[in-house]
C-alpha cells in the first residue's frame, strides 16, 4: 500500500503558530485465504471486502497566546453496498476543537465533532436501520462537548525517573 504524510509548522511573530498535517493511506492489494490449503487471492476490489481502500486525514492548528484551535477532517473511501452489487460513496467528517489555557493548571476546551452533521452514505440495499454498515461508520451526528480541566502537578525527581506525575487532591 501507500502511506504518506506531510507536516508543516509556521511560526509567525504576530499571528502565532500554524501547524498543517496531512496523511494518506491507500491499499494497493489485500490478499487472503479462508483455509491454509486454499489459494491466496487478492480481494482488494472484491465486493465482499468491507475494508476502506483509502483514507485521507488532515488538520490545521492555530495557536496564539493561550488559545489553540484545531480543524480536523477525515475522508474514508468507498465501500461495497450490502448486496455486493456495487459501491457506495466516500464519507467525510470534520471536527473542530478550541482550547483556552487560563493558567498552567486550568484549561477550557470546546469540541465540535462532525461539525457539518454528515451522516454515513446511505446504502439502498441495506434495508434495516440505520441503513449503513455500522461496522464501518459510527451512527453519531453532530456532537458538542465542553471540558474544564484542572491539573495538579508535582515534580518527581529521583535517579531513576525524570517524568512528571499527576496527583489529584
Amino acid at each position: 500500500g501507500i502511506d504518506a504524510s506531510l507536516n508543516y509548522r509556521l511560526q509567525t511573530d504576530q499571528q502565532g503558530e500554524f501547524r498543517f498535517n496531512v496523511g494518506y493511506s491507500h491499499t494497493l492489494g489485500e490478499k487472503s485465504a479462508e483455509f491454509t490449503e486454499d489459494p491466496v487471492l487478492d480481494f482488494r476490489d472484491s465486493l465482499q471486502n468491507f475494508n476502506f481502500r483509502s483514507r485521507l486525514r488532515g488538520s490545521v492548528n492555530w495557536s496564539i497566546g493561550n488559545w489553540s484551535n484545531t480543524l480536523f477532517a477525515t475522508r474514508s473511501g468507498s465501500l461495497p453496498n450490502w448486496a455486493e452489487t456495487g459501491r457506495i460513496g466516500s464519507h467525510t467528517k470534520v471536527n473542530f476543537t478550541s482550547q483556552y489555557r487560563l493558567t498552567d493548571n486550568i484549561s477550557f476546551t470546546a469540541v465540535l465533532n462532525n461539525a457539518f452533521n454528515q451522516q454515513p452514505p446511505k446504502d439502498p440495499t441495506f434495508d434495516v436501520y440505520p441503513y449503513f454498515s455500522s461496522g464501518n461508520y459510527d451512527p453519531y451526528g453532530r456532537e458538542f462537548a465542553f471540558e474544564i480541566e484542572r491539573r495538579n502537578h508535582r515534580a518527581h525527581n529521583d535517579k531513576h525517573s525524570n517524568s512528571c506525575h499527576n496527583q489529584t487532591k
